[in-house]
């Protein structure tokens, strides 16, 4: 009796992983498939594809892989990038199809690593119904209207791949703190290293990876001591990113620029737009809306500044003193502060805390990676709602809204690309 009991309830876990997994695949198709009857765009498509020498080149020699790793490309660093893109187009030559393709292949296989990373920080903070809120994690992270910049754009090809090893090294690093097994360790920063090579963003990495060590440690022990291999990979991570930090900025950095980089503003304005960018950011996260793939500066250096902007600033101000209130109230504070901050980290660049040398201010494609930990923690907190009478009756009509609103509206955006200027 027993046995069969448990042969049952094998059966039906089962069954629903296999649903949820089906019903995964068909939003997720749904909400990408018009982005593979999609041409070449405009932004950067001709030039860091089309009209790049180096995606065909006469032979693949020493000297062509000296060149790749130490070219600088329009003010930007991706040698992996350019090597991914020579292998795609050995499959048909410049067919955008494969391009596109290849693009929702990886935006998939980033969304498995997002359930694993959810799933096991989750379990090292000790949340409960975690396969659930994972599930749940991915699945809104998959189609949000924001990341369809990143996958129906070819050039967001560097967005996903540092992505991709970004979240291999995080999954990897979180293994190595919770099992002191060094392979772990190496595996999580050769990825570190690779994902730079894709994009300039992953120097924030160790930054993120020292943040877990410290929240997980405070978690289960109140306090911080990091054991030697912790101490020793975030040293050598820590320089990594160092080293490329200033490989950036000298790649950033250039006399010729034509346009101005937000360092040219004074500091009044620079504060006031990088409380624009958080306006941006995190309403869109909740409530994405009129979504563009280019937002440019919205004044000039040292002119007027529209009296709005005070307003954006007032709102980042009062947001971020509520939410940090309610954090510190809750017992999940230590995941909550983990996740705000890493994606803060994360966002440093985008929000032009850093400055960046980028014609616009922020785009929807600078999500892609923060969005994993926001929605990890809006997921949390609203599964905690759930023991209130009013949030029950609420939980499901809101969560199937927001299923159909974000699957329609990528699904718009997808098709959306096919008005930009496109290259014939």
């Amino acid at each position: 009796m027993e046995r069969s009991l448990h042969k049952t309830l094998w059966f039906y876990i089962q069954t629903d992983r296999f649903l949820a997994a089906t019903f995964f695949l068909l939003v997720f198709a749904f909400a990408y498939s018009p982005a593979t009857t999609l041409s070449f765009s405009m932004p950067d498509d001709h030039w860091m594809l089309l009209k790049n020498d180096y995606v065909h080149p006469d032979k693949m020699d020493v000297p062509y892989f000296e060149t790749i790793f130490n070219r600088i490309n329009n003010i930007q660093y991706s040698p992996l990038n350019t090597l991914y893109y020579y292998l795609v187009y050995q499959i048909n030559g410049f067919d955008p199809f494969y391009f596109h393709l290849m693009n929702i292949i990886i935006h998939f296989f980033n969304a498995i690593l997002v359930f694993r990373l959810s799933l096991k920080l989750l379990e090292a903070f000790s949340i409960p119904n975690s396969l659930l809120i994972a599930y749940t994690v991915v699945l809104f992270w998959a189609i949000h209207p924001m990341h369809v910049e990143a996958v129906a754009w070819i050039s967001g090809s560097k967005i996903l791949f540092c992505t991709l090893f970004t979240l291999v090294s995080f999954n990897q690093f979180i293994s190595a703190v919770r099992s002191n097994k060094w392979y772990y360790y190496l595996l999580s920063f050769l990825t570190f290293v690779i994902s730079f090579y894709f994009k300039e963003q992953a120097i924030i990495t160790p930054v993120m990876l020292l943040m877990f060590v410290v929240f997980y440690k405070l978690h289960h022990l109140k306090r911080i001591r990091l054991s030697v291999g912790e101490t020793l990979f975030l040293l050598l991570s820590f320089g990594a990113a160092i080293y490329f930090g200033l490989y950036t900025i000298h790649v950033n950095y250039k006399e010729d620029l034509d346009f101005p980089p937000i360092n040219y503003y004074p500091i009044t304005q620079r504060v006031l737009l990088i409380a624009y960018c958080f306006y941006f950011y995190s309403v869109n996260l909740i409530a994405p809306h009129g979504l563009n793939y280019h937002r440019e500066f919205p004044f000039v250096p040292y002119q007027h500044t529209p009296p709005e902007f005070v307003g954006y600033l007032i709102y980042s101000i009062a947001a971020i003193i509520v939410i940090f209130y309610i954090v510190w109230r809750s017992k999940n504070r230590h995941f909550y502060l983990l996740c705000l901050l890493i994606g803060l980290a994360q966002l440093s660049l985008e929000l032009q805390v850093i400055p960046m040398t980028r014609p616009a201010i922020f785009a929807d494609r600078y999500m892609y990676f923060p969005a994993i930990v926001f929605i990890a923690a809006i997921t949390v907190a609203l599964t905690a709602l759930r023991k209130y009478p009013f949030a029950k009756l609420l939980y499901k009509p809101v969560v199937i809204a927001y299923l159909l609103y974000f699957t329609l509206y990528s699904n718009q955006m997808a098709n959306y690309w096919h008005n930009l200027n496109m290259i014939r």
